[in-house]
């Protein structure tokens, strides 16, 4: 499946967000500065996203030092449109720009012109009150399927944390989209789109190092975020939800 452009992804994820008033974005800016608040990068049509922390704010352009690029990355070796993320204390923000080229893992971006807001908790974690499989695939003919052991719920859409039997074969990579469809146990539905944000593997003996872990058996615990275009499939979800979080 196509990765999403970023422009796509901004609708797509934050279109229920505010748009900052223009006097604040400066302090916005100096906040992800001064705080150390980490900003996730995501490149047009990259399925890998990159985390990065402001450095410096310059003349004309934002200075941010890539946190987790592998060796020989050359995601950024030229310069494009990027969407970057950042997630604070009491609220998160959103903004499209432009980087230069990367200079050992040192990007210039130009300064924003609109920046959406988000105030107050990214999302709260609820365990499961009854059985919910799921199934997942970025494609027709590769499907995972698995059981759901908790759901994220928020204003940012939510998301799950899938447990899957993993044979050791199959690649799992953060920024993989498909499509997701939920089942209760008496098989009512919920179907959507979701996208890979965290993969996490346990072999079925005493090896714990990932590196260790490729083409052997074991279990993959699977974190997804759930991609939700319009109020209507948010209500669709939670409608799906009622009756199965476990609610204090």
């Amino acid at each position: 499946m196509q990765p999403l452009s970023v422009d796509e992804r901004l609708q797509t994820q934050f279109f229920h967000w505010d748009k900052a008033p223009e006097a604040e974005l400066p302090e916005l800016l100096i906040s992800l500065r001064s705080h150390g608040t980490p900003l996730t990068l995501f490149r047009e049509y990259q399925q890998q996203s990159f985390t990065a922390q402001v450095t410096r704010l310059m003349g004309k352009s934002i200075q941010l030092e890539l946190q987790n690029t592998p060796p020989r990355c050359e995601t950024y070796l030229f310069g494009g449109k990027v969407l970057c993320v950042g997630y604070g204390k009491d609220y998160a923000v959103a903004f499209l720009t432009q980087t230069s080229p990367e200079e050992g893992n040192v990007l210039q971006l130009t300064y924003p012109s609109r920046i959406l807001i988000r105030r107050g908790r990214r999302h709260e974690r609820f365990r499961l009150a009854v059985a919910v499989s799921a199934e997942w695939n970025k494609n027709v003919e590769e499907w995972i399927f698995g059981d759901v052991m908790d759901f994220s719920l928020g204003e940012d859409g939510g998301g799950m944390h899938l447990v899957t039997y993993d044979d050791g074969t199959r690649p799992f990579q953060p920024g993989e989209l498909g499509r997701v469809i939920l089942r209760k146990a008496d098989g009512e539905p919920w179907e959507g789109m979701a996208e890979l944000r965290r993969v996490d593997r346990m072999a079925v003996d005493e090896r714990q190092d990932y590196g260790e872990l490729e083409g052997t058996s074991g279990f993959s615990m699977l974190g997804f975020a759930f991609l939700l275009k319009n109020p209507e499939q948010t209500s669709a979800l939670e409608h799906f939800l009622d009756g199965v979080l476990e609610r204090e």
